[in-house]
């Protein structure tokens, strides 16, 4: 699968216009929040500067299957992650049938404006179904620099456990056993080898990337996972949230 490419179109702001390098990474100790479009409201990406209330920045230059629009609920940015090695965001999409297809984006900043987006694709997109990319997590850099396991709801269906090559575009199941039910939280462990992931009250682990039988580590009283992290105690700090309107 061959990526496809898209530029944004240049708008400066004056938060960053002396300091900016050509190609920024969120500024330090900012937050990256991802919507989709929803109630007449549209969707897209925003930096946040916590302890800030009134510091928000839109991402500027998004395309509308990352924004969506009034008239097209359901449409634009899910889960995101923080690339901390090259500043890159990973944004995932979710979409109806209004849209081509389901699609993972890498996306670089120059200032707060998009410089370049690379969209990979992950499905074709259903009437039938709300299709999403519902948490991603980083593989430590490896051969394979650039790697993001993914999870989320396909045109088929809820489709388990996948790595995307972010410089290849080519996608490849993790084959797992002893799940059952669409997975909703996931995180990596600092090894790369260990995916945790949420099933309702359930949390399991799983062998990665080859897969496996997933291992049962605890269950909630009452309630369903939806999100997950891992303290990653030599880590950079997290650099990302998800909110939805």
């Amino acid at each position: 699968m061959s990526p496809t490419s898209r530029s944004g179109v240049p708008v400066l702001w004056a938060a960053l216009l002396l300091s900016a390098p050509a190609v920024a990474q969120v500024p330090d100790g900012w937050y990256v929040v991802s919507s989709f479009a929803a109630n007449g409201y549209p969707g897209g990406l925003q930096l946040v500067r916590p302890g800030s209330l009134n510091v928000v920045q839109n991402v500027l230059g998004l395309g509308h299957d990352l924004t969506g629009s009034p008239e097209a609920s359901y449409v634009g940015a899910h889960a995101v992650l923080y690339r901390p090695g090259d500043g890159a965001l990973i944004v995932g999409e979710v979409a109806t049938s209004s849209e081509p297809s389901l699609d993972i984006h890498v996306i670089t900043l120059k200032g707060f404006d998009v410089a370049s987006d690379v969209a990979h694709f992950i499905s074709a997109t259903s009437p039938q179904l709300v299709c999403r990319i519902t948490q991603m997590a980083l593989l430590p850099p490896g051969p394979a620099l650039g790697e993001v396991l993914f999870t989320g709801v396909i045109a088929t269906g809820c489709m388990g456990l996948a790595i995307l090559n972010t410089t290849t575009g080519v996608v490849t199941a993790v084959p797992v056993g002893g799940l059952g039910g669409c997975i909703e939280g996931l995180a990596m462990d600092r090894t790369g080898t260990t995916a945790y992931v949420g099933i309702g009250p359930n949390l399991y682990s799983v062998p990665v990337p080859g897969g496996g039988i997933a291992t049962l580590v605890a269950s909630l009283p009452y309630g369903s996972i939806v999100q997950l992290a891992v303290d990653n105690d030599d880590h950079p700090p997290a650099k990302s949230v998800r909110s939805i309107r």
